[in-house]
């Protein structure tokens, strides 16, 4: 779900305003996965405002190949970069992006070899939950004076923030020119000349 400007007149925090000179410290850095254990997942995870989170889920990082269950929401008021060579599920009640949701295209000439469902690294979000969400802004952004807002279930809010997703190599065609197009005899036009009822071959 976006929550529109015309609707509530959300805006890009100025609490963000240097994320993109912010330096970047590893998800199981930050919430210190190591000495908490999963400790840190038991309330909402949330990157604050102007701060930026990398999910080192990279091959070789803590986190690869893993799955991380937030059941209390992923709110993304800073910033989340998730890195384009990254292999990871995320399971969650809701995603709230309210400063910038980050996924760098890969390497260029990486379009070969694709990840596919059943191999290759890639980046799952799966949704869950019955239970309706109320997204409220977060106190340190230009919107908290918004206040709180049914979004149902399974929400992904996007609410004074941005998502930034390019999952292609920038140099991979994203169409092929044909060659040569050979036309065979035409078809008959089986409605030509019939009222609407009488060009349908369906039969109750």
């Amino acid at each position: 779900m976006v929550i529109s400007h015309s609707e509530h007149d959300y805006v890009e925090s100025s609490c963000n305003a240097n994320l993109t000179e912010a330096p970047c410290v590893d998800w199981s850095a930050y919430f210190d996965v190591v000495a908490s254990g999963n400790d840190y997942l038991n309330t909402e995870v949330k990157i604050p405002c102007g701060a930026c989170v990398n999910l080192d889920a990279s091959p070789g990082d803590a986190l690869y190949g893993s799955t991380l269950d937030l059941a209390e929401g992923l709110n993304v008021v800073g910033k989340l970069v998730i890195p384009n060579d990254a292999a990871i599920e995320v399971r969650t009640r809701y995603v709230f992006v309210q400063g910038l949701l980050a996924m760098p295209g890969p390497a260029s000439g990486s379009s070969t070899g694709i990840s596919s469902e059943a191999e290759g690294d890639r980046v799952v979000i799966t949704l869950y939950g019955l239970e309706d969400i109320t997204f409220v802004p977060d106190d340190a952004t230009d919107n908290a004076h918004h206040g709180g807002k049914g979004v149902n279930n399974k929400a992904f809010v996007i609410a004074g923030g941005r998502v930034d997703i390019r999952a292609m190599d920038p140099t991979c065609p994203s169409w092929v020119k044909l060659q040569s197009i050979e036309y065979g005899a035409p078809l008959p036009n089986v409605a030509l000349g019939k009222r609407a009822y009488e060009s349908t071959t369906y039969n109750n």
